[in-house]
């Protein structure tokens, strides 16, 4: 038998702990005389807020006794002496101690009612520029407005760690917005349970053919088919599933497609004849990949000698023939620029790119083996026993510009090879700064365009740059002469003769 919440509450004294990304928070309330430790996920708190927490108390093994709140609904302070705390805790933009004095000293216990609904007044307080009183509404409704979200939707079994989600999206206006679409919440980016919307749309009356309930379930199955590694489904296919989903006829699903690809939520291409549907995002995707591919096949073919004869030794070497189709995907592996490698299990595909392997192991200048995910790519190494890794690894990704990007590229390649003995040079001058005089920049700190930065960022390279400034230095030193002045030319041989090359 399930045990029943209990009920506390009281006024937010002070917040202990709070993690913003998750909404779990640890506070204290006082209500009753008594002092109550409190802790769960129900987002962003205040001091002097009125609270009524639902749930249970516990015995924690480090803290000791605390209410563990499942549910917690807000509301505005109340009293002076709680509307005070919240001014003077610092959860408002511009508003400290003192302000909070002077603005309980005008307008009392009514103050968040006149911040909420006519911040104008505040510019009579000192300090206070009309831009301010905007900046203290906004975030004042920020707050309530979370609250309350996150009390509205959890009558509908949604968790305030996903209310806050719903919030970070459609911010203040989230309430408006979910009940002229429920169906919201299931798109991008918060992809919530379809149940949960149509509990929405049941406490608006909404019907269950409306158009945005059809629109949604047509979106959620291309959505969910993505997730099993299809990009596109036939319309024929989209629509039963669809219908099978709901319980709504596929005429009527049909209807709901026309309209997503009037208004371009959903794109069409026709192949043999079949229309197949897609996202729009997953269509981009798929053309640039068809797009990179085609250009990669442009690209003029791979001279390979005596490739049959060293087909046939593979073939002696390892007991058996390949099959026809295998021969035709190594050829095409050692002479084209691009080859895409497909087949039910067990049709040989593992045996047929072992033997590409070992073809380029004796041809190519360095083979890389790599797979999109990391076990993929752990399966990869153990059925060719050779090193693999992820895509992301071997092209290094950048998180750094706001958007992912691959450091190796087209513009900058994984690898330059170079014969043993040979060398890149790094010219002299990217270590001078134009501005300041007799100043050396070495290590990473050095001038370069990105694609250089990217070579000579690693840790041989850094030390080169560190021993050519120090001798650089002491050239200049024993001259007398700025490092700007320093002999190129003698630095090298200097250099060449500490690494007898």
């Amino acid at each position: 038998m399930e045990q029943e919440l209990e009920q506390i509450e009281g006024t937010v004294e002070d917040i202990i702990y709070e993690n913003t990304d998750t909404g779990y928070t640890v506070f204290e309330i006082s209500g009753g005389g008594v002092l109550t430790v409190v802790c769960g996920v129900v987002g962003e708190l205040h001091a002097g807020e009125s609270v009524v927490c639902r749930g249970k108390y516990e015995n924690h093994a480090t803290y000791g006794r605390q209410f563990h709140a499942q549910e917690c609904e807000t509301d505005m302070p109340k009293d002076l002496e709680a509307v005070y705390a919240f001014l003077a805790s610092g959860s408002l933009p511009y508003i400290g101690a003192r302000t909070a004095n002077k603005i309980i000293d005008k307008f009392g216990a009514q103050a968040l009612e006149m911040i909420a609904n006519d911040p104008a007044q505040l510019v009579t307080i000192p300090g206070i520029s009309a831009d301010k009183a905007d900046r203290i509404q906004q975030e004042f409704k920020r707050m309530f407005g979370m609250r309350e979200l996150i009390a509205y939707l959890a009558q509908f079994e949604i968790s305030p760690r996903r209310a806050m989600e719903v919030f970070r999206v459609f911010g203040p206006g989230a309430m408006n917005a979910i009940s002229s679409n429920p169906y919201l919440l299931c798109g991008e980016p918060l992809q919530l349970d379809f149940r949960h919307a149509d509990s929405i749309a049941q406490y608006y009356h909404m019907e269950g053919d409306c158009a945005q309930r059809l629109e949604a379930a047509l979106l959620r199955t291309l959505r969910h088919n993505a997730g099993n590694g299809h990009t596109c489904l036939p319309r024929a296919q989209l629509l039963d599933t669809a219908s099978n989903f709901i319980h709504q006829p596929p005429e009527k699903l049909a209807a709901a497609l026309d309209r997503c690809l009037e208004t371009e939520e959903l794109c069409v291409r026709m192949f043999d004849g079949t229309p197949y549907v897609y996202l729009p995002d997953l269509l981009a995707a798929e053309q640039d990949i068809a797009d990179r591919l085609a250009l990669l096949t442009r690209r003029g073919k791979n001279p390979v000698c005596d490739l049959d004869r060293n087909i046939q030794v593979l073939e002696l070497t390892q007991g058996f023939a390949y099959a026809p189709l295998q021969k035709e995907a190594i050829r095409k592996a050692m002479t084209e620029n691009c080859l895409v490698l497909t087949g039910g299990p067990g049709t040989g595909k593992t045996t047929t790119v072992n033997a590409i392997l070992q073809l380029l192991e004796h041809q190519a200048e360095r083979v890389a083996l790599c797979a999109p995910t990391g076990r993929a790519a752990k399966r990869l190494s153990e059925l060719t026993h050779h090193s693999a890794s992820t895509i992301h690894r071997l092209l290094e990704v950048d998180y750094t510009t706001g958007s992912v990007r691959f450091i190796h590229n087209e513009k900058n390649l994984v690898l330059i090879h170079m014969d043993p003995g040979e060398y890149y040079e790094i010219p002299y001058r990217c270590m001078l700064p134009r501005e300041v005089d007799n100043l050396l920049v070495a290590g990473r700190c050095f001038s370069a365009d990105q694609v250089a930065s990217a070579s000579v960022r690693v840790q041989a390279s850094v030390m080169g740059l560190g021993q050519a400034a120090g001798c650089a230095a002491a050239q200049c030193a024993c001259a007398g002469t700025s490092v700007h002045k320093a002999d190129v030319h003698t630095l090298q041989a200097m250099l060449r003769n500490y690494l007898n090359v």
